[in-house]
Parts: structure tokens; sequence; C-alpha cells
């Protein structure tokens, strides 16, 4: 298993959106999709376009030390044959995910997806090409969407009439 991030190799940029949403919500929507087992946007085999198995981390050592504010979360599959969708992977490796949530106010939360993979043998970093961070965020927004609507029929059912 890799100890770090190699040093000589730029990571993606990642992805960053804003979401209609509590922190609170959004935070529940993200623990559900951390819960999935699925690295969204990515797969190895043709023949199986999910890629399942990945399990969630309180940290990982592929990600330097998130510098910034906001709660950070973390997803990680091991033992990937050459993942779609990560610039020139052709090895055995892990991918790892990394989510950073910030309350931009009351109503708006911003999260940060980084999405990479590191191959075990050489130790190379692949970072994504962005379809696994966009791919996250558009299932994390799917979630939100559905606690919000939830919530929404709860309280249309409480009102008077």
């Amino acid at each position: 298993m890799p100890t770090g991030p190699p040093r000589d190799q730029t990571p993606s940029p990642g992805f960053s959106g804003e979401l209609a949403g509590s922190t609170t919500d959004v935070i529940q929507a993200l623990n559900q999709v951390l819960e999935d087992q699925i690295i969204h946007g990515t797969h190895v085999f043709d023949k199986e376009p999910t890629l399942t198995g990945a399990t969630v981390v309180a940290s990982t050592p592929l990600f330097e030390p998130w510098p910034g504010p906001g709660r950070v979360f973390y997803k990680i599959r091991k033992d990937v044959v050459a993942p779609r969708h990560f610039r020139e992977s052709e090895d055995m490796g892990t991918i790892a995910v990394r989510y950073v949530v910030n309350s931009a106010d009351q109503n708006r939360t911003r999260i940060r997806i980084d999405a990479i993979f590191v191959e075990t043998a050489r130790r190379r970093l692949h970072p994504s090409d962005g379809t696994v961070e966009s791919s996250e965020f558009k299932v994390i927004q799917e979630h939100l969407q559905a606690i919000q609507f939830a919530a929404q029929e709860t309280a249309d059912a409480e009102a008077p009439a």
C-alpha cells in the first residue's frame, strides 16, 4: 500500500460546486453516497459498468492533508486494474476520492471532490479526467434532492389544512 502521494506529479484540479441545501442535509446525502460502496464515473471491465467494493475511511495517505476549512471525507477502492477515466492508468492500484464540505451560507453548501488513482507497484499518481468527480457530485445532488423532497412532504403532511 502506498504511504503518500508522489511529490513529482500534479494531482487533478478536482471539482467544486455549490448545492442548494444546509450543510446538515448535504452531509446526510454525502454519507449515503459514501456508504453505497461505488466509485461513480469509472469502471474496470466494460461488461461491469459500475465499480463496487469501495470503503469509507477516516483518512488516506494518498492525499496530502487538507489545509483549508471544511469537513473532509474519503472513500477508497483497493486492487483496481487500470480504471477508466484516470489518465494513463495501466497497472493495479487504489482509487481514492476526497470530499470537502463547507457552508457557504445557511441554505448553500460548497463541496469539493478530488479523485486519484495511485499504482501499487510504481506509485505513479493518475488524476481523474473529471468524470469521477462530476459523477460523484451528481449522485450527491440526487440524494440531497430526495432528502429535501421527503422533508417537504413531511412538512406538507403536518401542516394544518
